[in-house]
């Protein structure tokens, strides 16, 4: 997850935030601009953290409330979130829309091999390898 800003360690981990860096992430992958083995598991990660952030009740938890332009840091430190802010709904369907398009993407298949996210060209390259890599299985 990103922070609500970004160099600031201190502040809270943002839902919709997070969500539209992983939407860019991998339609940057899927559309070639991005390298997938350099930024597929980092763009699986995050999207794992995004989908945690869906409550039982369909609800997206942890993004800030609509918030108009501060020119000091301390506008953002404190400023609330609720999972009935709008923006957070649109930025998760659209990261989870590309990582459905990423996980199927011909060629990015995604492993998981000594306990890590890896993507490879050919699957079976690694497989014979390490004898460790088995296909990702369950939802996104």
């Amino acid at each position: 997850m990103w922070h609500q800003l970004l160099d600031k360690p201190d502040t809270f981990l943002e839902t919709s935030a997070t969500a539209i860096y992983v939407y860019s992430i991998a339609r940057g992958i899927n559309r070639g601009w991005l390298d997938p083995l350099t930024y597929g598991p980092m763009v699986s990660l995050a999207w794992n953290a995004v989908a945690k952030k869906v409550n039982a009740q369909g609800q997206v938890e942890g993004t800030c409330v609509g918030t108009g332009m501060g020119f000091d840091p301390a506008f953002y430190y404190y400023r609330p979130t609720s999972p009935l802010a709008a923006h957070g709904y649109g930025t998760v369907l659209l990261a989870g829309a590309e990582m459905i398009t990423l996980r199927k993407g011909k060629g990015r298949e995604a492993l998981i091999s000594d306990s890590a996210v890896q993507f490879a060209k050919d699957p079976r390259r690694i497989s014979e390898h390490e004898n460790l890599a088995k296909p990702c299985s369950g939802g996104l």
